[in-house]
């Protein structure tokens, strides 16, 4: 994209939130819904190959056209007049060659990159900021508008795991520091779509005992605590539990409360915060298998409910052929 002095604009690209993409500040049109959607597939794997085939299924999920590589073809060629020269055929398939500046994405995974390393350094002031900036990166859920094709929604997932590990971070960082007011701005509503996340549960309950809300963090504890028998059979994990009796004797600090993963002066600690890791995972493994039972057991109890409707129907149409035959 050229302005009126012959340079060249810079291209912005967003996948996480609404696909967008600008030129000089201005909203570009990337086309039909499959061509937007192609767009989006390939800036999720940015300056990587996307095969052919993991196009097509991305496009027409399992019932792809006679003439899918054609139209595939015609959308890549649409799409680099839109946004320029950037997209290259290499066997088995097609790349888009994005700067980190260019792509949203990228700068979350840089910033969050650096934070990280700083942290790992022991820097945390340092490494609160570019975790920040990572998080601010995020405008919504990514490909959102995308809802209806499976594939785009694996990669959704896949980015908002991403998310979610570094808010995460971004939460423990906060604690470590004191600066628990942050927290409680933001962290109720990502708990709302993720309440079986233990790190999440485990920085709440430090930000409200740390704003001198003790009973309110008590209370969230009990709430989770239901929450996961009633749903998934089992206890909070043993670092909820102890922080819960840590708050609940007054032993604990609540302004420098250690978060899971950091030792008392905030420095991460590689083996713990792994073992956390590997606890929330295995309790959202079990949310959704919870989950799974739950809706086969529904499935089951409506079809014995139509097997049932069924049986009744042909019991009263028996009835009535009796019916009929002592009339004639």
């Amino acid at each position: 994209m050229r302005d009126t002095s012959g340079a060249v604009d810079p291209v912005r690209f967003e996948v996480l939130g609404r696909l967008a993409v600008t030129a000089a500040g201005r909203p570009l049109q990337a086309g039909p819904p499959k061509q937007r959607l192609l767009l989006a597939v390939l800036l999720c794997r940015a300056n990587h190959v996307v095969s052919t085939d993991r196009l097509t299924e991305a496009l027409w999920h399992q019932a792809p056209p006679r003439t899918a590589r054609k139209n595939l073809q015609v959308y890549v060629t649409a799409l680099r007049k839109a946004v320029g020269d950037r997209i290259d055929y290499l066997p088995p398939g097609y790349l888009i060659r994005v700067e980190p500046e260019e792509l949203d994405l990228a700068r979350f995974e840089n910033f969050a990159e650096a934070g990280r390393r700083l942290l790992r350094q022991g820097d945390p002031h340092g490494a609160i900021q570019l975790l920040e900036a990572a998080v601010r990166c995020w405008t919504g859920p990514p490909l959102a508008e995308f809802a209806d094709a499976p594939l785009a929604q694996e990669e959704s997932e896949r980015l908002f795991a991403k998310y979610l590990a570094v808010y995460e971070d971004w939460a423990e960082v906060r604690c470590d520091l004191g600066q628990h007011a942050q927290i409680l701005e933001s962290v109720d509503e990502v708990l709302a779509q993720h309440p079986f996340r233990e790190r999440l549960g485990v920085a709440k309950m430090t930000a409200l005992a740390g704003c001198g809300r003790t009973v309110e963090a008590l209370a969230y504890f009990d709430d989770v605590r239901q929450h996961m028998a009633r749903e998934l059979g089992i206890d909070p994990s043993p670092v909820l539990t102890g922080l819960y009796r840590r708050l609940l004797r007054g032993t604990a600090a609540p302004a420098f409360l250690p978060v899971a993963g950091h030792d008392e002066e905030g420095v991460v600690d590689a083996d713990r915060q792994a073992q956390h890791h590997a606890e929330g995972e295995r309790v959202g493994r079990q949310a959704q298998r919870a989950r799974e039972q739950q809706d086969a057991a529904e499935a089951h109890r409506d079809a014995d409910d139509r097997g049932q409707q069924r049986q009744a129907g042909r019991g009263q149409r028996t009835e009535g052929d009796q019916q009929h035959e002592g009339r004639r």
